[in-house]
C-alpha cells in the first residue's frame, strides 16, 4: 500500500496529529519550551485540577506537546501507531478510544494522587505541583484498545511489550506522566474488550514451554532494564527508585571530599581522595555488571539453557545482598528515635527500601519453581574451554595488574603495603557500589599504573561475558527416543502418501511415549521442519501434534509442520496456528483409473510408441538389476547433475541414494539394444504391512530418449500397479504450485504472503521447473490436494524459510549460490 492511500485510510488519526500541531501553535509550544507557570493554563496536574478548578486542562493536555521536538515525535506517533489501530477499530471507535482512555488515564489518575495526598501518601504529596502535558497517553491508550481486534498471538505480545515499558517506567522512574500511560494502557484493554465482545473479558491461557520462557527471559530483562532507567534519573520517585542509587554514579566531587577532609583524619582523607581518583569509563562500565550479566541470562532462559537459569539466580542473590545493605543503611538513617514516623511513613519507607531487595528475591523463586523449562545443558567441552579460558585470563590480568603496582608501590596514595595491593587488585575487579568502604582503596599517581587499575576490571568481564555468550551457543539437545527401526515399523503400519521419506538420512525421529507416534524432522538454525505428516493412527492427528510441538518447545526450537495434508488444517485452526499453502499433492484413484477417451489421448500416443519402438517397461528393484544396469542409472543421474547450473535439491525430492532401498520401485525404460533410456523410482505407501499404494519421486531421462518416455513410464507404472491391486498413485507434490479451481469455484483475493509466493514461483521456475513439471502432471488429470506448512508465529516466517531453503539446499556452495541468486534475478 502506497502512501497516499495510507494516509487516506486514517482520517481520524490525520486529524488528531492536526489538532496537535494547532494545539501546540496556540500554546507556543511548537517554537519553545514554556516556562511552568505559563504552562499552568494548558497541563493537567493535581493542584491544576482540585485547587484551580482548571478542569478542562484533561482534555487540553491530551493535544498540546511539551515542546517542538515533542511535537514531531507525537505527530510521528499519532500517524504511525493510532494509524495503525484506526484500520483495526475504524474511524469511529479510534476517535473513541483517543478520547475515552486518553481522559481516563488522566482522571484516574489524578483521582488517585488527590486521595493519596489526603492520607498523607509521599508520591502524591511529591507530585502534587507536576503540570503534565503529554498525547502520548491517548496514542497508548488508543494502541491498547486496538490489541483487541487482532489475533492472539499479536495480541500477547503487543500488549505484554507494551506493559512492560510502561510498568518499568512506572517503577524505576515514577513520574505522574508515567502513571497516566499505565492508567491508559490499561483503560484501553477494559475499552478493547467492551468494543469487541459487548462486555469485558479476559481469558487466561495456559502457557506452552517457549512461552514461559520467553516471559520468564522478558522479566529477568526487565529486572535488568529497570535499575539502568532508575540511574538515568537518580532522583525518581519511583517505588524502586532506590535502584540509581544502587546502581548509579557512587562518586563524590572534589568539593564534597574537601568538605569531608576538613573534619577527618588525614588517612581518611587519603583513602576517600583515592577513591574520588577510581571515577574513569572503566569504573563507570562496571557499575552496570550485574545489568550486563542479567541481559545475558536473559538470553539463555530464552533458549532454554540451564546455565542461563544459574546466572541469572546467582546475579539475583548478589543483587539481593547489595540491595539488602544499602536498604538497612537508607532505613537505619531515617529511623531515628525522635523521628516521630506516622504509620503511613513506616509502611512507605518499608516498601521503598524493602522493594529493591523482595525483587530479585521474588525472581529467584520464581525461576527455581519453573526449573523444568530450563533444561538444555551446556556442552561440558564447551563448559571446560570456558572455564579455562576464564581462569586464565583472570590470573594473568590480577598477576600483572599485581606486578606492575608493586613495581610502582611508592606512587601510592596513601602509603601502601605489599599485602594490601593484594586486595586492592581484587576490588579492581568488582564494581565501587560493591565496595562497603574506602579504607581499602589506594589511587596510583603512576599513569601506567592507574590505567590498567582502571581498565582490568571491564576487560576481564569482557572476556568473561563473550565466553559465557558462546556456551549458552552451544548445548545438547533433549535425547530423542525414536530410532529407524521404530519409524521404519511404524511407517509400514501407514503413514500416508509421503510418510517413506521420513526414512530418508538426515531426519531425526520423536517418538512418541507410547510409541505409537513418530514424526520425521531436522533441525536448521533453531526450526525443527517435519517432513510431512505426523506417522500416526488416525484419529490421534491432534495428539500427535501437540506431543511434537512440547518436544520442540522442550529443546528451545520453533516447529515448523512442513507439507502437510488438509486434514490437520483444522487442528491447526484450533491451535490459533497459521497456515499457508506450499505446495499441491497430485494423485490418481487406480481402481477406476482407464485411459480412455480424448482427454487420455496425450498418454495413450507415447505409450503405444513405445511398445511400437521395442521399448520395455521393467518393474523392479534397485537390488535385483545387474550391475551394469545400477551403473546406468547412476550414470543418467549424473549427467542430469552435473548438467544442472543448480546442485540436486533434497529434503522432500529423492535422489539416487533414496532409490537402492529394497521396499522401493523402479520403473525402467529399457531400449531394444538393452540401454537405459529412463528411470523413475517409486515410494511404497503402506497400510497395515502391505503396500496400497506408490508414490513417484526420482525421474531421469537419457539425452536420446523416445520423445514422451516419461509419459511412457508413469503410465506404465499405473497399469502394473492398478494389475497388482494397489489404490493410489501420487505423482508427489509440486512446490509453490496453486490446484486449478474446480467448476464454479471463484479465486481467492490474494494476500501479501499469497503474492510473495506467486512471485517466488516465478522466480524459481528457470532454476528448478516446479511450475512446468506442475503443469505436466495435469496431463493424468489428477486429484489435487494441497500441502502445507502450519507455524506458530507469523514473525519466524523468514527463519522457517530459511530453514526450509537449508534443508532442500544444505551444501550450496559459494559459487552455486552465486548462480541460484543470478538465475532469479534473470527471471
Amino acid at each position: 500500500m502506497n502512501l497516499g492511500r495510507y494516509l487516506a485510510s486514517i482520517p481520524v488519526s490525520i486529524g488528531f496529529a492536526s489538532i496537535v500541531v494547532i494545539a501546540a501553535l496556540l500554546a507556543g509550544t511548537a517554537f519553545r519550551y514554556l516556562p511552568k507557570q505559563t504552562l499552568a493554563t494548558w497541563g493537567t496536574g493535581v493542584e491544576v485540577v482540585f485547587s484551580d478548578g482548571q478542569w478542562w486542562t484533561i482534555f487540553s493536555a491530551l493535544v498540546v506537546p511539551v515542546g517542538p521536538v515533542r511535537m514531531f515525535v507525537v505527530v510521528a506517533a499519532i500517524l504511525v501507531v493510532v494509524g495503525w489501530s484506526e484500520r483495526r477499530l475504524g474511524h469511529r471507535r479510534t476517535a473513541l478510544a483517543i478520547v475515552v482512555t486518553g481522559v481516563g488515564g488522566f482522571a484516574i489518575g489524578l483521582a488517585a494522587q488527590w486521595v493519596g495526598n489526603l492520607i498523607g501518601e509521599a508520591w502524591s504529596a511529591e507530585t502534587w505541583t507536576d503540570i503534565t502535558l503529554d498525547p502520548f497517553v491517548s496514542v497508548v491508550g488508543t494502541l491498547l484498545t486496538a490489541s483487541a481486534f487482532i489475533g492472539p498471538l499479536w495480541r500477547r505480545r503487543l500488549r505484554v511489550s507494551a506493559f512492560a515499558v510502561l510498568i518499568v517506567l512506572a517503577l524505576y522512574n515514577g513520574a505522574s506522566t508515567d502513571a497516566y500511560r499505565l492508567l491508559a494502557a490499561a483503560t484501553g484493554l477494559v475499552l478493547g474488550a467492551i468494543l469487541q465482545h459487548g462486555r469485558t473479558r479476559f481469558n487466561l491461557h495456559r502457557s506452552s514451554h517457549a512461552e514461559t520462557r520467553n516471559l520468564l527471559a522478558l522479566t529477568v530483562a526487565i529486572s535488568a532494564v529497570g535499575p539502568f532507567v532508575a540511574a538515568i534519573n537518580p532522583k525518581g520517585l519511583g517505588v524502586l527508585s532506590m535502584f540509581g542509587w544502587i546502581f548509579g554514579d557512587p562518586f563524590p566531587d572534589a568539593a564534597g571530599v574537601k568538605e569531608a577532609c576538613a573534619s577527618e583524619s588525614a588517612l581518611a582523607c587519603a583513602h576517600d581522595s583515592a577513591f574520588l581518583q577510581l571515577h574513569g569509563p572503566g569504573s563507570i562500565i562496571l557499575l552496570f555488571l550485574p545489568l550486563v550479566l542479567l541481559l545475558l541470562a536473559a538470553k539463555g532462559l530464552r533458549k532454554g539453557r540451564r546455565l542461563g537459569l544459574v546466572l541469572a539466580v546467582g546475579v539475583n542473590i548478589v543483587i539481593t545482598a547489595l540491595a539488602s545493605v544499602y536498604a538497612i543503611i537508607s532505613i537505619a538513617l531515617v529511623f531515628q528515635p525522635d523521628t516521630g514516623l506516622r504509620v503511613i511513613d513506616v509502611v512507605e519507607l518499608l516498601i521503598w527500601g524493602c522493594g529493591p531487595v523482595l525483587i530479585p528475591v521474588v525472581l529467584c523463586v520464581v525461576l527455581i519453581l519453573n526449573r523444568r523449562h530450563f533444561a538444555l545443558r551446556s556442552e561440558p567441552a564447551a563448559m571446560a574451554r570456558f572455564a579455562i579460558w576464564t581462569g586464565v585470563s583472570f590470573l594473568l590480568l590480577a598477576g600483572g595488574t599485581l606486578l606492575v603496582s608493586l613495581i610502582t608501590i611508592g606512587t601510592f596514595s596513601p602509603a601502601v603495603a605489599p599485602g594490601q595491593l593484594f586486595l586492592d587488585t581484587l576490588l579492581r575487579f568488582l564494581p565501587v557500589n560493591f565496595f562497603l568502604t574506602n579504607d581499602a582503596v589506594y589511587a596510583s599517581a603512576h599513569p601506567l599504573t592507574s590505567l590498567v587499575l582502571q581498565w582490568v576490571g571491564p576487560v576481564f568481564w569482557t572476556i568473561v561475558v563473550i565466553g559465557l555468550s558462546r556456551v549458552l551457543d552451544s548445548s545438547r539437545a533433549v535425547a530423542s527416543r525414536a530410532g529407524e527401526a521404530e519409524v521404519r515399523a511404524l511407517v509400514e503400519r501407514g503413514a500416508g502418501t509421503l510418510g517413506w521419506m521420513a526414512l530418508w538420512p538426515g531426519n531425526q525421529y520423536w517418538l512418541s511415549a507410547d510409541g505409537e507416534t513418530a514424526v520425521a524432522y531436522r533441525v536448521i538454525g533453531g526450526v525443527a521442519i517435519t517432513l510431512s505428516d505426523p506417522i500416526c493412527r488416525p484419529g490421534t492427528e491432534h495428539e500427535a501434534m501437540l506431543g511434537f510441538i512440547a518436544y520442540c518447545d522442550a529443546n528451545s526450537w520453533i516447529p515448523a509442520f512442513y507439507s502437510v495434508h488438509e486434514r490437520y488444517l483444522p487442528i491447526a485452526a484450533d491451535l490459533g496456528w497459521e497456515t499457508v499453502p506450499v505446495a499441491v499433492e497430485t494423485t490418481l484413484d487406480l481402481p477406476t483409473l482407464a485411459f480412455t477417451g480424448k482427454s487420455w489421448q496425450n498418454i495413450r500416443t507415447p505409450l503405444n510408441r513405445g511398445v511400437k519402438e521395442g521399448i520395455v517397461a521393467e518393474w523392479t528393484t534397485y537390488g535385483a538389476l545387474s550391475r551394469s544396469m545400477q551403473a546406468q542409472i547412476r550414470d543418467i543421474s549424473e549427467q542430469w547433475v552435473t548438467e544442472k547450473e543448480l546442485p540436486e535439491m533434497g529434503f522432500t525430492l529423492g535422489g539416487f541414494e533414496e532409490l537402492r532401498d529394497q521396499e522401493v520401485r523402479l520403473m525402467l525404460a529399457v531400449g531394444p539394444d538393452g540401454r537405459l533410456q529412463a528411470v523413475t523410482s517409486w515410494l511404497p505407501v503402506f497400510r497395515d504391512g502391505q503396500a496400497v499404494g506408490w508414490t513417484l519421486d526420482f525421474m531421469r531421462k537419457t539425452p536420446t530418449s523416445m520423445p514422451g518416455i516419461m509419459e511412457f513410464l508413469i503410465a506404465s507404472a499405473a497399469l502394473q500397479m492398478q494389475a497388482d491391486g494397489a489404490e493410489v498413485l501420487s505423482l508427489s507434490g509440486a512446490p509453490l504450485a496453486t490446484p486449478p479451481l474446480a467448476a464454479g469455484e471463484e479465486e481467492a483475493a490474494p494476500t501479501a504472503l499469497s503474492r510473495v509466493l506467486e512471485l517466488l514461483a516465478k522466480k524459481l521456475e528457470p532454476a528448478y521447473g516446479f511450475s512446468s513439471l506442475f503443469r505436466y502432471k495435469a496431463k493424468f488429470h489428477p486429484r489435487y490436494e494441497t500441502l502445507s506448512l502450519v507455524y506458530r508465529d507469523p514473525l519466524t516466517l523468514p527463519v522457517i524459510g530459511r530453514a526450509i531453503g537449508g534443508a532442500y539446499l544444505p551444501d550450496l556452495s559459494r559459487q552455486e549460490t552465486v548462480a541460484l541468486v543470478r538465475s532469479l534475478l534473470s527471471s
